[in-house]
């Protein structure tokens, strides 16, 4: 460990290295309006990029004063801020300024403008190799390129590192870094005091809460959920499902549209979905549009399921969504709309308190490791197989009965080691002020030490392989 202004700092897996900040957009004179900064953004599961800015801005021990001496630059950006804010003009802007950066690469310019530059798709300045944080990709990779002529298609530097909340397709996985979600409240869910326990023989068997999306878009939570309604010692809760199936059921009832059905469907049967539920809207544009979507609700029981929909529809505050998970012996994680999910965080921050163990559900198209490191945050350092039991997306989507039966099998004894190593992990997945100790942020720095020394064509770690072949221990995968 190593001690700066009285304060540990965890080396993880790797020796803690030299990191410089550097900001490209101050460095150009280039401001973002503070009215770009979405409501409580430093809550926000995407805003990894202000936590690191903030603690290498302060005194993190880490940090130096000159790019020169640093083994990683660290690039503080907004662009997971802006995308959340839909001010994409301003994400394309700031990505020419990266782009034409002199100590991130020397963009080259094909016209008169910034913003008509196309940077250099070889480029690798002399400086360290550089961390770029995006954890919000829905907006699409800035590099990609928009359609029109001032933005065109452009590739990141070779030296680039790059901070996700899962790998991204066509990028080398040797440069991503899977960061957990941040979680920085309830206070009591990041210290070590948190509220009583329930004792584990008195606790129900699982908790599944959250969004579930539209079948179009992903099936696989949909189905999770099916299996466990009505299940006993299952708590299963969605207050997203009245909008994303429930009010589906007009597709069961074709043969009866009107002209307007496809403005009328959300708010039809008691669904009100369209403005004031939290869940997503469900409107379309005409009745063809509805009548495609509605090839996903296919051969669904609208008899069985619409009762369990609206039985189940509660939509729990946050701090009495993780005091009832801690209140169950574990908690089922599964992605969504997207492979990624703040949940593999929260939940481990829960079980690190005695509270749920987590249950994570990773896909198994290619491979259960390869996977199982695509969404799982800093897979690298940290054991997954002794955090959590992990279950393959097949499994889950069509024998969660299987998965039941497996953790009703857990004695108290092999909880009580989950919770020991959840403990253990938990500055992992804790963002804190640099001021309160270790914390996510740290872990982040590490892995990106790691993978910077790599790229920089230091001696390969196999730590990333023995993790990762760790996460096929048969004591941890249910299936």
């Amino acid at each position: 460990m190593l001690e700066a202004q009285g304060r540990p700092i965890p080396s993880a897996d790797v020796a803690p290295c030299r990191v410089y900040l550097h900001e490209p957009a101050a460095a150009a004179s280039y401001s973002i309006p503070p009215r770009y900064t979405p409501k409580a953004w430093r809550y926000n599961k995407y805003s990894q990029e202000l936590w690191l800015r903030e603690a290498l801005r302060a005194t993190h021990p880490w940090r130096v004063s000159s790019p020169a001496e640093a083994d990683l630059i660290v690039v503080g950006t907004d662009f997971s801020m802006l995308c959340e804010a839909h001010k994409l003009t301003a994400a394309r802007y700031l990505w020419q300024i990266v782009l034409n950066d002199t100590l991130l690469c020397n963009g080259t310019r094909k016209g008169r403008q910034l913003v008509e530059s196309q940077g250099d798709a070889h480029c690798a300045s002399a400086m360290a190799p550089k961390l770029l944080p995006l954890t919000s990709v829905e907006c699409g990779l800035p590099w990609r390129g928009w359609a029109n002529g001032w933005a065109p298609p452009s590739k990141p530097p070779r030296d680039f590192l790059f901070l996700l909340d899962h790998h991204a397709l066509k990028l080398d996985p040797r440069r991503m870094i899977v960061s957990p979600a941040v979680v920085a409240r309830p206070a009591w869910l990041l210290e070590p005091a948190a509220p009583p326990l329930v004792a584990w023989s008195s606790r129900p068997l699982l908790f599944f809460a959250g969004h579930i999306p539209k079948l179009f878009v992903s099936r696989s939570r949909y189905r999770i959920w099916e299996q466990l309604v009505g299940v006993p010692n299952v708590t299963s809760l969605s207050s997203t499902l009245p909008c994303t199936v429930g009010a589906f059921e007009v597709c069961a009832a074709q043969h009866a549209w009107t002209e307007r059905v496809h403005e009328t469907f959300c708010e039809a049967n008691g669904w009100q979905c369209r403005s004031r539920d939290p869940g997503p809207p469900c409107g379309v544009k005409n009745k063809e549009a509805l009548r495609h979507k509605c090839k996903a609700y296919r051969r669904l029981n609208w008899t069985a399921i619409v009762p369990a929909i609206r039985h189940g529809r509660t939509l729990l505050a946050r701090e009495e969504y993780f005091r009832v998970a801690q209140a169950h012996r574990f908690c089922l994680v599964a992605p969504g709309d997207f492979i990624s999910t703040p949940k593999v965080s929260e939940f481990a921050l829960v079980g690190a308190t005695g509270g749920c163990i987590p249950v994570i559900v990773v896909p198994d198209k290619v491979d259960l490791e390869h996977g199982a490191r695509a969404m799982l945050p800093l897979s690298g350092s940290l054991e997954y197989c002794d955090l959590a039991f992990l279950v393959p997306l097949s499994v889950a989507t069509a024998s969660m009965h299987t998965v039941l039966s497996h953790l009703s099998r857990v004695t108290p004894n092999e909880a009580a080691r989950k919770h020991e190593a959840l403990r253990r992990a938990r500055d992992a997945f804790a963002w804190r002020d640099s001021s309160s100790g270790p914390s996510a942020v740290d872990h982040i720095l590490s892995a990106a030490c790691a993978a910077a020394r790599e790229l920089r064509g230091g001696l390969p770690s196999d730590n990333l392989a023995r993790k990762a072949a760790s996460l096929r221990r048969r004591d941890c995968v249910l299936s």
